[in-house]
């Protein structure tokens, strides 16, 4: 692959790796902390070696904080090393409210929904450029890994469902390494290696290999799956306050499935200047593009698709108010030719607070506009009252499925009867009313929302386990969501509980009824040094029966209206998870269903793994 072999090439380029050095021989701390600060080296420039002297690209965070009263959720580098997730689409099935929707094992096409949200309402956005949807109507996120991610952002709202990566940023002037790897059932392995060195060839230089593979526990016993790519970044500084980056990413896909495309390879790159004028301002501006390419199912033209991106994002931070602002223009179908989010947060610590954003796409002369206006009271004897409403349209690519290809005599080559059909697309009104309350206590917390919902239709989210789908008419519900975190520190120091119930007046098509989690977690740390670290969790996840769009895929594409939505029974999987920390070295093993459920599917006949363990190791070393 040609993305491996850059990162070879680029590994070459640096010094060679000298041996690999744990983190509790290096330096004593506080000679760490005085590099880490870049404010602090610039008045110490003088006494600051080369060789500890290093840049961070600049940033600034103008958007709102996390919380449930927001309807955003962080997983921070810790987070990120403390899970049992093996994808994104896994790190996603924490957030409470959000359901998991699987074609099958790792390597078959996947998606998150939360409020019934799909095609056009799904955004995944990478440092601000966003991963438009190529096939399809959202991002197969089977081809978006985690590998060189430091936070991944979920903004979870009846409007949209936003997921933003930030990619990994230095943090010390030495070269360092984190090694993740395991094996497990169905011949499960993976590995992801990521490097980041902050002083390399006059910048600083990261990637990341990035592989799952497994055998599958398909109909038929076995359906080898697979996702392999890499990260590759670039970064030129030019002090504190201004650096141009080059990066890379590239994901590939494949599943021995039947009516599933064999392989499918998306690759991203982007171009990117960012700029501090000042202490509360930073912007920038990127330009790029994005690819597919793969082989469609049932003798179906290949994708081949490429799309280009340009945009401008700023972030700004003036005492109690923070702003944020993205522009964006697209190079066509099946994305809006092009879009415009922006927010601004006001933080009263004696009040509360309140945000408001706006976003805007232009589909080739519709507009859709998407409003959200959240608010939030200070807590008064532990108790904090929120609300919110969101009100607007959302644009929806609607692919049709490719022509059919005939093979030309005597050359085995393919040839199409009609070129590559341009997607259609349909504005989809969504508005939607949420009040609730948070109660905080002595480490303990519960909140609770009533949420009404209502759309005038529901989309299909156009991957192929509903591709020949058709949009529904739209639903008016009611229902509310309860999460809590409880310490139980008085029967074992470390021990907490945790628990997530959304239910609804009524199901609709990715709407189950209810869907929960409810889980006991072990945290703590041991011996003077905390050196010697613990996690563990206990739990289960599970919704009610749910209703999708199955195409019937022996229909020719004229008869895709014929199709009719299918309900899956309900789901769950017990879980279980233990990780321990020595030093630097992370060693864990995951359970996943282990009560053996035989009958867990998101889509009919497409049953997922029983019974999975596996178990690895996370290792961060210094070079």
């Amino acid at each position: 692959m040609r993305v491996l072999s850059a990162i070879v090439t680029m590994s070459v380029a640096v010094a060679p790796l000298g041996a690999q050095q744990r983190p509790d021989t290096a330096p004593a701390s506080d000679s760490i902390l005085v590099v880490r600060d870049t404010l602090v080296m610039r008045s110490l420039s003088d006494t600051v070696p080369d060789s500890l002297r290093f840049y961070v690209a600049p940033k600034l965070n103008g958007r709102a904080p996390a919380g449930f009263a927001n309807g955003i959720w962080l997983f921070e580098r810790e987070d990120l090393l403390d899970t049992r997730a093996l994808s994104l689409a896994d790190l996603l099935a924490d957030v409470p409210g959000v359901i998991r929707l699987r074609g099958g094992d790792y390597g078959v096409p996947e998606t998150v929904t939360a409020f019934g949200l799909s095609g056009g309402e799904i955004r995944v956005l990478w440092d601000g450029f966003e991963q438009i949807p190529l096939d399809g109507a959202v991002t197969d996120l089977t081809r978006v890994g985690l590998g060189g991610i430091e936070r991944v952002r979920v903004e979870r709202h009846a409007g949209e469902l936003r997921i933003e990566l930030t990619s990994l940023r230095n943090s010390d002037p030495r070269p360092s390494s984190l090694i993740e790897a395991g094996t497990g059932d169905f011949n499960t392995n993976f590995f992801r290696g990521t490097f980041i060195h902050p002083r390399a060839l006059g910048g600083s230089l990261g990637f990341t290999l990035d592989r799952v593979d497994t055998n599958g526990a398909g109909a038929g016993g076995s359906e080898n799956g697979n996702r392999t790519g890499g990260w590759l970044r670039y970064t030129r500084h030019w002090g504190d306050d201004l650096a141009l980056t080059v990066e890379a990413r590239r994901m590939r896909s494949s599943a021995d499935v039947t009516l599933y495309p064999g392989e499918g390879e998306r690759s991203d790159w982007v171009v990117r200047g960012s700029w501090r004028p000042s202490s509360s301002l930073v912007v920038q501006g990127y330009t790029g593009g994005s690819t597919l390419t793969g082989l469609e199912i049932d003798g179906h033209l290949p994708v081949d698709r490429g799309r280009n991106q340009h945009g401008a994002t700023a972030d700004l931070v003036l005492g109690v108010v923070r702003a944020s602002a993205a522009a964006r223009l697209f190079g066509g179908p099946p994305a809006p030719s092009k879009a415009l989010d922006l927010s601004v947060v006001a933080e009263l610590p004696e009040v509360g607070g309140a945000s408001v954003s706006l976003s805007r796409e232009s589909w080739y002369g519709e507009g859709a506009v998407l409003t959200r206006l959240v608010a939030w009271s200070r807590p008064v004897a532990g108790f904090s009252l929120f609300g919110s409403r969101v009100g607007g349209r959302r644009g929806v690519a609607l692919y049709p499925r490719s022509p059919l290809v005939s093979a030309v005599p005597n050359s085995g080559e393919l040839e199409a009867s009609d070129p590559e059909p341009i997607p259609g697309r349909r504005l989809t009104d969504r508005t939607s009313l949420r009040i609730g309350t948070t109660f905080a206590w002595r480490g303990s917390e519960v909140s609770a929302a009533r949420v009404r919902l209502e759309t005038d239709s529901l989309p299909v989210l156009g991957l192929p386990m509903d591709r020949d789908g058709v949009v529904m008419p739209g639903i008016e519900r009611t229902g509310f969501e309860v999460t809590t975190r409880l310490p139980l520190s008085f029967l074992l120091d470390g021990l907490g509980f945790t628990g997530a119930l959304t239910q609804w007046d009524e199901g609709a098509r990715y709407l189950p009824k209810r869907a929960y989690q409810v889980g006991l977690v072990f945290h703590n740390r041991y011996l003077p040094t905390g050196n010697l670290e613990v996690w563990g969790s206990l739990g289960v996840e599970g919704r009610d029966p749910m209703l999708v769009p199955v195409g019937d895929h022996a229909l020719p594409a004229s008869a895709l209206g014929g199709t009719i939505p299918v309900t899956v029974p309900f789901l769950q999987s017990w879980y279980a998870l233990i990780q321990v920390r020595i030093i630097q070295l992370r060693v864990f093993v995951a359970w996943e269903n282990f009560t053996m459920r035989r009958n867990n599917q998101d889509f009919p006949d497409r049953t997922l793994p029983v019974f999975r363990a596996h178990y690895g190791i996370r290792w961060y070393l210094w070079n």
